[in-house]
């Protein structure tokens, strides 16, 4: 979890911090209300499936027999359906490079990465974050840089977004808890 100012868009809620693929580009502008739509309905889609895929697996403890049968059939088809995008992945990991990897905190309300060639303060940008880097797709987030600090031969940049959909913002904050969940307890369970 990161800790920081009151005016950050970093500030309120849970912040995740990675090591992920991220690329920006400026923007004369933000985008168009009509495009900003498009653009939420894509990063709500891919936040759902990237929520899923990360969800982990329940199990049923019952006696059903009827329930294992079904069971096993779905595990058929999910070991087709992850071969099937392990081949995806494979071909397009090929296909599309990735940006390079630096480190980031995000949050439900912004973003902060370091890096060696920052965007100026206060100007629009548009980045293409990769929460899943073996699935060459982006969530794409436009801000405004809001806040540049050198840090040693780095600069940290942080971005608020900007209308990014309310929806979008919660499934951040929800795949965030998640990931500080997981982090707690495998704290817990090597400290035990």
């Amino acid at each position: 979890m990161k800790i920081t100012n009151n005016r950050s868009p970093l500030a309120q809620g849970l912040v995740h911090e990675d090591y992920l693929p991220l690329r920006w580009k400026f923007l004369e502008q933000l985008p168009s209300t009509n495009a900003l739509n498009h653009l939420n309905e894509s990063n709500e889609s891919y936040l759902r499936i990237f929520a899923s895929l990360e969800d982990p697996k329940l199990s049923y403890q019952g006696n059903d027999e009827h329930f294992s049968e079904i069971s096993h059939d779905l595990t058929r088809v999910e070991l087709k359906l992850n071969l099937l995008l392990e081949l995806t992945r494979h071909v397009l990991s090929h296909q599309l490079p990735l940006p390079d990897r630096c480190h980031v905190w995000v949050g439900a309300y912004g973003i902060e990465w370091q890096t060696g060639n920052h965007p100026p303060e206060g100007k629009y940008v548009m980045l293409d974050l990769f929460l899943m880097p073996h699935y060459p797709l982006p969530i794409e987030l436009p801000g405004q840089v809001v806040d540049v600090q050198q840090d040693g031969e780095l600069s940290k940049v942080i971005v608020a977004y900007q209308g990014l959909s309310e929806a979008s913002q919660d499934w951040i904050a929800k795949i965030n808890f998640r990931h500080h969940r997981r982090k707690i307890a495998n704290q817990r369970s090597t400290n035990e």
